[in-house]
């Protein structure tokens, strides 16, 4: 093997791709330049640099590219600044509006749901009855209407009845 030949292939073939690379870069350059409707004028030099500059377009035609670019139709005017800072002016009042209304029902929500209930102590909410509770509360009122009927009872009926009934009873239980 021939290793200084060898050598000498790759380095012509490094400068072969570092040329390339340069041309390539170069159409590029011009190709950009063509899609953005800028011409050269000048002449290239071996360097790789332009001499003269680019020719400006004229007023006409940027015009045109600026109203072809943003969509600008017919011969739409542009409102002023006056119009513009009035228009401006209005919708920020409406959002300035709108705002304050959000911020205020943000802030009664805010003091209903949260507020008012932390720090107002209302009338504790009863909780449901347990049903063992309940039971027990029934049976406590039954008792108690049982002793109210009997008292009712007792009130109504003369002492002497109530004499000879308890005396029938007892007669009759202790024989």
């Amino acid at each position: 093997m021939d290793k200084p030949g060898n050598l000498g292939k790759l380095g012509d073939l490094g400068g072969k791709a570092s040329s390339a690379i340069g041309k390539e870069a170069k159409n590029v350059v011009k190709a950009v330049r063509s899609q953005i409707s800028v011409s050269e004028t000048g002449t290239e030099k071996p360097d790789g640099q332009t001499s003269g500059q680019s020719a400006n377009l004229p007023q006409e035609q940027n015009q045109a590219f600026v109203k072809e670019m943003y969509g600008i139709q017919g011969d739409k005017t542009v409102p002023s600044k006056e119009q513009a800072e009035a228009q401006n002016k209005a919708s920020k009042t409406e959002d300035e509006q709108k705002l304050q209304e959000i911020r205020a029902l943000a802030q009664k929500l805010h003091k209903d749901t949260y507020y008012d209930p932390l720090i107002e102590k209302s009338k504790p909410v009863e909780d449901e009855e347990r049903p063992q509770e309940r039971v027990e509360r029934q049976e406590e009122e039954e008792k108690k209407e049982d002793w109210l009927k009997k008292q009712k009872e007792d009130k109504k009926a003369p002492v002497s009845v109530h004499r000879a009934q308890r005396t029938t009873e007892m007669g009759k239980t202790s024989g």
